[in-house]
């Protein structure tokens, strides 16, 4: 329900639900990959220290793993990192777990997690001031996309081009 509200824009449930999960320890069964691959994208876009840095702990033994549960693809551990990194303004670590996550998308011959991840990455540089790693990112986002019916990922893209243009 987190997750629905996030993408709804409910940011005040969205922390109230954040803050919650404070201190409960999540089943390690299948749904661990869901849990802890929708609490880091929340966490990360709330940018709240102290939620980025547990799924941090909860996620650096899993570098290099593709999350999955029951069919369902929830791509690199390594973007989720990426992105509780770039929350938290560590940006060397960020942009080297980008980079690993595009490599491992890339291997897995991924066009809408090469897509997501670029654009994540994209979305994170003009707060650093790196407008040519903004069209770097775009341009790469906007080849993976190519041939793609991925309306939510085109928008983004839409989106991103048309603030970097400014």
């Amino acid at each position: 329900a987190a997750y629905i509200r996030f993408v709804q824009g409910d940011l005040d449930r969205v922390r109230t639900s954040l803050t919650n999960i404070d201190g409960q320890r999540f089943a390690d069964d299948a749904g661990l990959p869901i849990v802890l691959s929708l609490w880091s994208e929340i966490a990360a876009a709330l940018r709240s220290e102290p939620h980025c840095r547990r799924f941090i702990d909860e996620l650096t033994p899993l570098v290099g793993v593709q999350l999955a549960s029951g069919g369902i693809h929830l791509g690199s551990a390594s973007r989720l990192l990426a992105l509780l990194y770039d929350a938290l303004d560590d940006w060397g670590r960020a942009d080297e777990l980008f980079t690993q996550a595009v490599a491992e998308h890339e291997a897995l011959r991924s066009p809408p997690w090469i897509a997501r991840t670029r654009l994540d990455w994209a979305e994170s540089l003009p707060g650093r001031g790196d407008s040519a790693g903004v069209r770097e990112q775009l341009d790469a986002a906007r080849a993976a996309l190519e041939d793609l019916d991925l309306p939510a990922s085109q928008h983004r893209l839409t989106d991103l081009a048309a603030r970097a243009a400014t």
